[in-house]
């Protein structure tokens, strides 16, 4: 634990680039003039950037109708997402993927979606696997985990997706892409790499946004952050929440304000640990979500609080204090049917590193940034080698996904997006 902070904290005041990383899309601190400068803070904050509307239609599928009935969620199985329509046109069309806990309507996502559909292409947005909504209406297992298991079955909710929209919307597609964030990314490489050998979609072009490269790694560094909140007192936790929560308010009613968001960080005056632990708690939220239902599905007896039609929430807390490493060794790799593989192995064969030969595609981009805290500097490295420094985008600030709505980053985007 106290090797995985300390790597941390190192890239918090280092503000230095891999030594050995390519620069072709490399930007220094002083050109990039983030407001930012503090990952975890960069993190936080672009939760503050909303979705302003737009071209978006809400759709929904019934992929499992045997989950209709799933006690206590019933009525919960169809899979949302939201189209972004070309109308009466021909057009590409690229499916945006979120991170963790990510929905279709994620800020996000949407915000990525309206770019995209302003570049001309029709989007579709979709949520992340590991989504309490993709449990329920998409997961086989109802605990979704395992990406090599999980991308077969996100490969068949794009047929689906896919095949209703030309049939019910008439929707004319003259090609694919994909973007996904964070896990989402991770989500996206896959999907690719499985389309390489499938060849449903022949994606045009595949970016990946602060994916998630070893997933072992990430999920300490997520429960190490959750971790931290022992070290705050509740009264403190709830101040910070409420504050957090007014500030959001403001944000719905008045729309992203750099000043005041600066202004309410100088205010809140977080510490080390309350950085940490707010981005550990809001990771730590979705997870819970998803342990729920997936004991709905499947019970496993791990969650001993009882539940009901009216007292949900005690489980659901229960479900909170379940870590990102004890919902894959206990929920995700017991219900697996695959023989003699080690713990370690199940994380290598979910990562970034065993997707060999999607290397030096030059269909594959990637956009991260140097003081994304689930990174080290040998995964910055990977990720470079991985595409070539043609296709490698690196930025010195933004955290964790803390900057998809930086105009440098959108613009670097829509270069690489463009098709007209």
């Amino acid at each position: 634990m106290r090797t995985v902070l300390a790597l941390v904290v190192f890239s918090l005041f280092s503000g230095l680039f891999p030594q050995n990383v390519a620069r072709a899309h490399a930007v220094s601190a002083e050109e990039y003039q983030f407001p930012f400068h503090d990952p975890w803070i960069a993190s936080i904050c672009s939760a503050a950037v909303m979705f302003k509307g737009g071209m978006a239609e809400r759709l929904q599928l019934e992929v499992r109708p045997e989950r209709r009935t799933v006690k206590f969620l019933e009525n919960r199985n169809k899979v949302i997402f939201n189209l972004f329509e070309q109308k009466g046109r021909l057009a590409p069309l690229v499916f945006v993927l979120g991170g963790t806990g990510a929905t279709a309507s994620s800020a996000g996502a949407m915000n990525t979606a309206q770019q995209m559909f302003d570049l001309g292409y029709h989007v579709v947005t979709l949520p992340s696997s590991m989504n309490y909504q993709y449990a329920i209406s998409i997961s086989g297992t109802g605990a979704p985990g395992y990406v090599p298991n999980d991308k077969k079955e996100y490969y068949n909710l794009l047929q689906v997706v896919t095949n209703h929209l030309v049939q019910a919307k008439s929707l004319q597609i003259e090609n694919y892409s994909i973007i996904g964030y964070s896990l989402g990314g991770l989500m996206a490489a896959f999907l690719v790499d499985e389309d390489s050998q499938k060849q449903v979609f022949n994606f045009k072009k595949l970016v990946m946004i602060n994916p998630t490269v070893d997933i072992g790694y990430a999920i300490d560094v997520l429960d190490n952050a959750y971790d931290a909140g022992a070290r705050i007192s509740e009264s403190r936790k709830e101040f910070i929440n409420s504050y957090v929560f007014s500030v959001g308010s403001d944000v719905l009613d008045h729309g992203f304000d750099i000043e005041k968001i600066l202004n309410a960080i100088g205010t809140l005056n977080l510490t080390m640990d309350e950085r940490q632990w707010l981005v550990g708690y809001n990771f730590r939220k979705d997870l819970g979500d998803v342990v729920l239902a997936s004991q709905q599905i499947n019970d496993l007896n791990i969650l001993k609080s009882k539940i009901g039609r009216f007292e949900m929430n005690e489980r659901l807390e229960e479900a909170r204090s379940i870590s990102f490493n004890q919902y894959m060794r206990e929920i995700v790799f017991p219900g697996l049917t695959i023989d003699n593989s080690s713990l370690k192995n199940l994380v290598q064969q979910s990562s970034l590193f065993s997707l060999e030969g999607l290397r030096n595609n030059p269909i594959v981009y990637i956009f991260t940034n140097a003081d994304d805290y689930i990174h080290r500097q040998e995964d910055i490295q990977f990720m470079s080698d991985f595409v070539g420094e043609n296709n490698f985008y690196l930025y010195p600030h933004g955290g964790h996904v803390g900057n998809l709505w930086y105009p440098k980053n959108r613009s670097d985007l829509e270069s690489v997006m463009r098709f007209k």
